[in-house]
């Protein structure tokens, strides 16, 4: 989860801003089931892009998200997974 944040907001960088701090952001979309998603499937995100801004992930549903910004969770996701790849567990690496 630390090198997840230290990668900073990844809705910032794909706009053209960097190094804007991040927290973690679980994945929504796609989980599967109530709860929280397995912290391998997490996105750094600033808290504007995060929450209760009117533009954070939790603000929009799916549609929106993707209309406003051009990408979806998952595409950052899968992102974030590709750009932290050596630090997955073997379980957690696409065969």
């Amino acid at each position: 989860m630390g090198k997840v944040a230290e990668l900073g907001c990844i809705v910032c960088q794909r706009l053209g801003y960097e190094g804007t701090p991040a927290i973690v952001h679980h994945q929504i979309r796609g989980r599967g089931g109530w709860g929280r998603s397995s912290h391998f499937r997490t996105i750094p995100v600033c808290p504007t892009h995060h929450q209760h801004s009117g533009v954070g992930i939790h603000d929009m549903g799916a549609d929106q998200y993707l209309e406003m910004f051009g990408f979806t969770e998952a595409e950052l996701v899968d992102e974030a997974r590709e750009r932290l790849k050596k630090h997955l567990p073997l379980s957690e690496t696409i065969h």
